[in-house]
């Protein structure tokens, strides 16, 4: 049933974009409706991975990689990143099918895609490559001649070999001395510099560890190798050449001991040194150079800086998506991260390429579009854990007045960022929308929300419900906790301590007879957070004012609220903060515009508003304007704005970077320290995603709204 705009904002964006614009689209279809495939308590195993497809970047994500792999060589000529073999199977189980023969480009741009520029003419993997006068070079790696249902048979090769990628033929160099895998290399002038590494025979019970550093002059390749006795004996090491100097990073020891130690050879005096250790486990660690200095990254996902003479390393900046086996390579805005994996898990290798700026830090906003394939199109429940995308539930109509029973899901989907593939997961055990959530300890909390289930109101309508449940992550099993004594939705559910905390929001019950269906509750409720049995409850505390479809975050011992609506569809043009200590509000500074449905997202101290609608004139159409032609009203605009709160000063700023796409019905949540920004609404099916680094946001504050 269609209703006014007005009931628009009962649901969590009210008329976020203006009414004007919903009016100008056909109604959505809606698809079969789903059967639920899990209820409270049932365990359910995931789906098969599925890759994410027609996948578009902009900004410093470039575009992925249809096959991720780890162990594969990599090098630059200053346009194109190459990519050489690798493995994309399940790791420490190797097999001939999941070894790569590819060598692979992409423009250092991000303008274009991959392309295919050569064969390896057998899968090979833990080789290492460098470019060198137009000619892309491997040396070494290894080979695994297995199918992946038989027993691990693995060499190590000696090949040496250059590509000219503009042709696609090889160039023989002479072979190494021995077969080598799981070294690296780099360049020094024309000579190669290989270090690290070991020779197998069959398997990794039967292996030579590399005790030499071995050099060949590219541009006089018949002397052949040299070998240069190394202080060490370690593989799995990151290599990069600054200047004469070649430095060994990190590895494992033939006692299977994570090394972050580092080894530096001075080329021109032959003699080896000893730089500070790395200050992380560099075991998979990638290394290279820029400007001078070394950068490397391991498994903990930070980026690290160190030039020759420095005591120590620097932390840089965490890469979005942190990863080891991976290769980072030097381009003309940075450095650029390809491949590797997040862990020793089953569930892919990264796809996703980041590029990674080394200048001071300032807000910056890439994006990520790809198909989607679920129903929900809006009001979507949504959790963040580690790298894995989680929602749940939703509507799945375009327009606002969507409420028919069989608008509402309870489909679960579970996309892993890094990687770039869904899975289908446990449903939301009701078919609901606007659900609150949070996270507790390490599972997730869902909260009240709005639809038919478990019952509609007594007149057969979608109306507030107060039921709560709990997301084990690792099971894939929903639980239900005790919840709300009366239906609630566009709400506040804030975490604090060992206490759940309820603020604001609306009891709507279409079966109430006018405004008396919208009651804008006040108390502040509590409950345990340990205690799955313990109900929401009155705190005795009451908000200042009605308050709902705000935006609200914990920050320190505080709850932020800023915006909303109250009664009579008016916004709040006053801001509180609650101290939990205290249990007290306070008035804070309102940022520029009251903002109703936004988001506030807590990062480094700060608090971040973003989406949302504000209230603004508009011009309207002679036919829809009854104050005649060319009159100005009052309208709902979506804000694309990001303004950023610091409570040490009372203070809000504006971050100088917007919303990347429409804000109707999007979510921002923190990730890891950043904003990740995510909507299904469109009536495609597809999944836009914004993640903006917030930098140091631009001077200047915005004025406040009255106190």
């Amino acid at each position: 049933m269609k209703r006014p705009c007005v009931l628009m904002s009962v649901l969590v964006s009210g008329c976020a974009g203006g009414a004007q614009l919903s009016d100008a689209r056909e109604p959505t279809p809606a698809p079969p409706a789903l059967e639920a495939t899990s209820g409270a308590g049932a365990v359910v195993e995931p789906s098969a991975v599925s890759p994410a497809t027609h996948v578009r970047t902009t900004g410093d994500l470039l575009p992925p990689m249809e096959r991720a792999v780890t162990s594969f060589g990599a090098a630059t000529d200053g346009k194109f990143a190459y990519v050489l073999g690798g493995y994309s199977g399940t790791p420490h189980a190797y097999s001939r099918e999941g070894q790569s023969r590819a060598v692979l480009r992409l423009p250092l741009s991000g303008e274009g895609g991959w392309e295919e520029v050569g064969d390896l003419g057998v899968g090979l993997q833990g080789l290492s490559a460098v470019s060198h006068r137009g000619e892309v070079c491997h040396f070494g790696g290894n080979r695994v001649d297995n199918a992946a249902s038989e027993p691990t048979v693995m060499y190590s090769v000696a090949t040496a070999r250059c590509l000219d990628p503009g042709t696609g033929v090889w160039r023989d160099l002479p072979d190494l001395p021995k077969g080598r895998s799981s070294h690296e290399g780099a360049l020094v002038g024309s000579q190669v510099f290989l270090a690290g590494g070991w020779r197998v025979e069959k398997t990794s019970e039967q292996v030579e560890w590399a005790r030499d550093l071995l050099v060949l002059d590219l541009e006089a390749p018949g002397a052949g190798w040299r070998g240069v006795p190394a202080p060490f004996q370690r593989r799995a090491v990151g290599v990069a050449a600054v200047g004469t100097q070649v430095v060994v990073v990190g590895g494992i020891t033939p006692e299977r001991e994570v090394s972050q130690r580092v080894d530096v050879f001075d080329t021109e005096t032959q003699r080896w040194s000893r730089g500070p250790d790395y200050p992380a486990e560099a075991f998979g660690v990638a290394v290279t150079s820029h400007e001078g200095a070394i950068y490397a990254s391991a498994r903990d996902g930070v980026l690290r800086r160190w030039a020759p003479g420095d005591g120590a390393w620097t932390d840089v900046k965490p890469l979005l998506f942190g990863r080891f086996f991976h290769q980072l390579v030097s381009g003309p805005e940075g450095l650029i991260a390809l491949g590797g994996i997040e862990g020793m898990h089953t569930e892919g290798r990264t796809r996703q390429v980041e590029r990674l700026h080394l200048g001071a830090p300032e807000p910056r906003v890439s994006t990520l579009e790809l198909d989607f394939p679920g129903a929900a199109k809006n009001r979507s429940g949504w959790f963040v854990d580690g790298e894995r995308l989680y929602l749940f539930g939703g509507n799945n109509g375009l327009e606002q007045h969507d409420f028919e029973p069989e608008r509402f899901v309870s489909e679960g989907w579970r996309l892993h960022l890094a990687a770039l593939h869904w899975q289908r997961i446990a449903d939301f055990p009701l078919r609901r929308q606007t659900m609150q959530t949070a996270r507790v300890g390490g599972a997730g909390l869902v909260v009240g929300g709005f639809g038919h289930e478990p019952a509609p109101s007594a007149n057969g309508e979608a109306q507030s419900h107060g039921e709560a449940f709990l997301y084990d992550f690792g099971a894939n099993r929903w639980t239900e906790r005790a919840g709300l004594s009366r239906g609630r939705t566009q709400f506040g559910l804030a975490v604090h301590g060992d206490r759940l905390w309820i603020f604001g929001g609306l009891n709507y019950d279409a079966s109430r007879e006018g405004a008396e269906a919208f009651d804008h509750v006040t108390d502040v409720l509590v409950a345990s957070a340990q205690d799955v049995q313990s109900p929401f409850v009155p705190s005795g505390v009451e908000l200042p004012g009605p308050r709902r479809a705000f935006a609200g975050a914990v920050l320190g011992d505080k709850y932020y609220l800023v915006g909303g609506m109250r009664g009579g569809f008016e916004l709040v043009e006053d801001c509180h903060a609650f101290d939990f200590r205290t249990r007290t509000f306070a008035t804070i500074a309102c940022p520029s515009e009251p903002r109703l449905s936004g988001d506030l997202v807590a990062v480094g101290g700060k608090l971040y508003l973003v989406g949302g609608s504000v209230q603004r004139p508009v011009q309207r159409p002679a036919q829809e304007s009854a104050q005649g032609p060319g009159q100005r009203q009052s309208g709902l605009l979506e804000s694309r704005q990001i303004q950023v709160y610091d409570p040490e000063n009372d203070r809000w700023t504006d971050l100088g970077v917007e919303v990347p796409f429409e804000t109707r019905h999007m979510r921002a949540l923190a990730y890891d320290g950043r904003l990740l920004l995510v909507s299904t609404h469109q009536k495609e099916a597809r999944m836009r995603i914004g993640l903006v680094e917030v930098g140091t946001p631009r001077e200047g504050a915005t004025a406040p709204a009255a106190r």
